[in-house]
This record gives structure tokens, C-alpha cells and sequence, in this order.
């Protein structure tokens, strides 16, 4: 429930269903700020932002805290492979906004069109987000180009949720912004660090607030201490979502687990399968 009428809001998203995900007044999110510095973007530098502008929020809700943060940013959106292409490479953006396999995708086309990614760029980060990232992608974007590579975690309803830091060793979580837990999906029960469930958030959106607001992502918590000196807890990873689960003998057997299995054993006849 809105805590503010409409015409005091500053923007509203549409996301399927139509669901309508209001923005309150205000300077922009500090989550996103803290998310794009830790992963290595800095006040002067030049984002190249391909994230969707037209109806969803994190075009926009990232533009917003990299302009606050004293970066330029190119709005590009998605789309225009080729124009993204040049645009990176004439500009010499220093830092993209997007997806992972859209940065592949651009990469591809700089090479395409007779640059050498390492010689005719000057990208030194990445945040991307949004779908899935195998580390094998990560590795060919790292190599590449000679950049960082970073996650970020969100959703439309809730915003960011959580961020890498330069150990890669999951999403450190806002902590002081919202409560995080990971319940049993049957039961709504929280299940202890470490085990696998769904991720449930209760936001302290003074707008828009949720209570325990279900995600629908699967992934656990680790609360063991980061060699990079934040405190948060974090998650461990995203496995799937709560629809692609099936419990076997008490556990919760989602498709990543069979990827890993079949990735650590190449050999095998039903790795050739998937």
C-alpha cells in the first residue's frame, strides 16, 4: 500500500502482470551508489548504461545514482548492437551497465568491426545483472578486455538487493535497508545459513514498504567473514527459482545442481545431454 498519493511520486514502472512499482521523491537510491563504487566505478567516469529505459526501473535507477555520484552516463538502453559498439569505442566509455551476454554480444561487434577490444577500449568495469552469469562468461569478458567483471541483485518491487565486492564470493546484502531471510518455500519457515530456499525480503521503503515479500529466487546466506572487511552477510548465489524446485528425500534439487554436477564430471554421458 502507497503511503504517498500519485501525483507526489516521481516516477511509476510497469512490470508484467501490470504491476505498478512506484518511486517516492528524493535524491536516488544510496543501495545503487554503494553497489557501483564497490564495484570499482568513480566519480569522472564515462557509463555506457544498456539496461531497459521504457517501462522497467533499473535503466533508470542505476542512470539516477551514477549521475548523483558525479559519473557521465550514456544512456543507451538495449538494442543497437553495432551503435553500442562504436559508441563504446569512440567515447572511450569506461564503465557498462547491463547484462552479460549483451556486453559479450557488443564485444563481438567491436571485433567485427575491426577493433581489438584490449587496444580500442578503455572499459575497466562492468556491472551486470539481470540474468545468470556463468563464471566461464565472466573469465572471456575479464580476458577480453582486461576489465571487472561485478554482479549486482535486485528486483523491481524491492530494488537492489545485494552486490558483489572484489572477493566475488557472493552478493553482500543492504543489511540496514531491509531484512533478509531464506525460508522453506512449502512452509515459509526460515531455514538456517547455508541451506537452500527461497529469498524473502521486508523492505523499509518509506513509500512502498513489504512485508516479507517473496522473490521467488532461490539461494542461501553466508554469514562467514569476507576477506574484503564488510560486515553484511551475504548470498551465496542465485540457483533458480521456487517453480523449477523438486524435493527429493527432504532436499531441494533445483537445475543448477545438476549443471554443476555435469560440469565437474565432462566425461560423463549425460553431460553431452543438457
Amino acid at each position: 500500500r502507497l503511503t504517498l498519493p500519485l501525483n507526489q511520486l516521481k516516477r511509476i514502472y510497469v512490470s508484467p502482470g501490470p504491476i505498478f512499482d512506484p518511486l517516492g521523491p528524493g535524491r536516488a537510491d544510496p543501495r545503487c551508489c554503494k553497489c557501483v563504487f564497490a564495484a570499482g566505478i568513480r566519480p569522472g567516469d564515462l557509463v555506457q548504461n544498456t539496461f531497459l529505459y521504457h517501462f522497467t526501473p533499473f535503466g533508470l535507477y542505476l542512470a539516477d545514482a551514477l549521475v548523483e555520484m558525479g559519473c557521465t552516463v550514456v544512456p543507451a538502453g538495449v538494442g543497437n548492437t553495432e551503435l553500442q559498439a562504436q559508441v563504446l569505442q569512440a567515447l572511450k566509455v569506461n564503465g557498462y551497465i547491463g547484462t552479460p551476454s549483451f556486453l559479450k554480444a557488443i564485444l563481438d561487434k567491436v571485433v567485427e568491426l575491426g577493433f581489438d577490444p584490449r587496444k580500442d577500449l578503455d572499459l575497466k568495469v562492468a556491472v551486470v545483472g539481470a540474468e545468470m552469469l556463468a563464471e566461464s562468461l565472466r573469465s572471456e569478458l575479464e580476458s577480453r578486455v582486461g576489465l571487472k567483471v561485478r554482479q549486482a541483485y535486485g528486483t523491481a518491487d524491492v530494488g537492489l538487493i545485494g552486490h558483489e565486492c572484489p572477493e566475488k564470493n557472493g552478493y553482500h546484502l543492504f543489511d540496514l535497508e531491509m531484512i533478509v531471510e531464506v525460508v522453506d518455500p512449502s512452509t515459509g519457515r526460515q531455514v538456517p545459513a547455508g541451506e537452500i530456499g527461497e529469498l524473502v525480503v521486508t523492505s523499509f521503503n518509506p513509500v512502498y514498504p513489504l512485508i516479507r515479500f517473496g522473490t521467488g529466487d532461490l539461494t542461501a546466506i553466508d554469514d562467514s567473514p569476507c576477506p574484503c572487511g564488510r560486515t553484511s552477510p551475504r548470498l551465496k548465489g542465485l540457483y533458480g527459482r521456487v517453480d523449477q524446485v523438486t524435493k527429493v528425500r527432504a532436499m531441494f534439487i533445483h537445475p543448477s545442481l545438476v549443471d554443476q554436477v555435469a560440469a565437474r564430471n565432462p566425461w560423463s554421458p549425460a553431460a553431452g545431454s543438457w
